[in-house]
């Protein structure tokens, strides 16, 4: 798949998953069900409906009951600026046990390339676990007791930003247990849009985790879009084909969002997803 393909693909509508699986698994193409496009018709607020705002619409159906843990930052807000951790610990019927905080920590404070420890959050007396401290990846004991595991990051488009190596660490960890816990990824706007693809190819001999994905540097999709072609493409995670396939991942996408709206357009505020990148212009500088 060369580049004037994946531009033509993500440009269509395709979720440029499409593109990139055939680049990663060897042109073998889309492997698994096609990422759901988001509804065109935008929320009654005006604003793009965000994966939690979404979650909440349908009163929490999808995780009522389970324990859940949270993978999220300092962004990971609905559209009121609300805190996902705080809607959900207050969510009637939902059990939120355990929240993870990547590099930057939870509340986003910490500088680049600085551990993070285990903390507990404030407001909610919840235990924090740092994936950017003693480890990148949560330990089975770190998992241990939960049924579902969700992620509510603010990517910025572009593939060295490191929130999208936790989601992958993420996965790679749940999917690779005896008993699966479930992922679910509550989608929101990549700030670029979704039709500028930039930059080469990462070679696969050079993965890390400002480079987890065989994707172009500007790649044009939104974090809960790499999800499910990470999952649903062999190859791209760390993990055998019987745990791939034997993982769950449900993502739940936003309303009213289109691939040609870049931040501005969105009806949402920037929340700073780093200490650097405090406004949706220095989002803009990524790319």
């Amino acid at each position: 798949m060369d580049r004037r393909e994946f531009l033509h693909l993500t440009a269509l509508g395709s979720l440029g998953a499409v593109a990139l699986s055939g680049c990663a698994s060897g042109g073998g193409g889309y492997v698994g069900p096609a990422p759901t496009a988001p509804a065109p018709v935008a929320p009654v607020s005006g604003k793009v409906m965000l994966g939690i705002d979404v979650l909440a619409a349908e009163g929490f159906a999808r995780i009522k009951g389970l324990r859940c843990g949270l993978v999220t930052h300092r962004a990971g807000v609905n559209g009121l600026g609300q805190r996902t951790v705080d809607v959900l610990a207050r969510a009637p019927g939902v059990k939120l046990v355990k929240l993870f905080g990547p590099e930057h920590g939870i509340d986003g404070d910490a500088k680049a390339e600085v551990s993070v420890k285990n903390a507990k959050d404030a407001r909610t007396g919840l235990p924090i676990y740092s994936l950017y401290g003693a480890t990148r990846r949560p330990t089975p004991e770190m998992l241990s007791g939960l049924d579902v595991v969700l992620i509510d990051f603010q990517d910025v488009g572009s593939r060295s930003y490191t929130y999208i190596s936790c989601m992958r660490y993420v996965i790679e960890a749940c999917f690779s247990l005896a008993r699966p816990v479930r992922v679910i990824v509550l989608d929101r706007p990549n700030p670029l849009g979704g039709e500028k693809v930039d930059g080469p190819f990462l070679d696969r001999k050079w993965r890390s985790y400002v480079g987890a994905y065989e994707t172009p540097y500007v790649h044009g999709l939104t974090i809960g879009e790499i999800a499910r072609w990470a999952v649903a493409t062999p190859g791209v995670l760390e993990l055998d084909d019987a745990q791939r396939r034997r993982g769950s991942l449900d993502v739940v996408t936003m309303r009213g969002w289109r691939r040609s709206m870049t931040w501005n357009l969105t009806g949402l505020n920037w929340v700073a997803t780093s200490p650097m990148i405090n406004s949706s212009k220095a989002a803009l500088a990524t790319r």
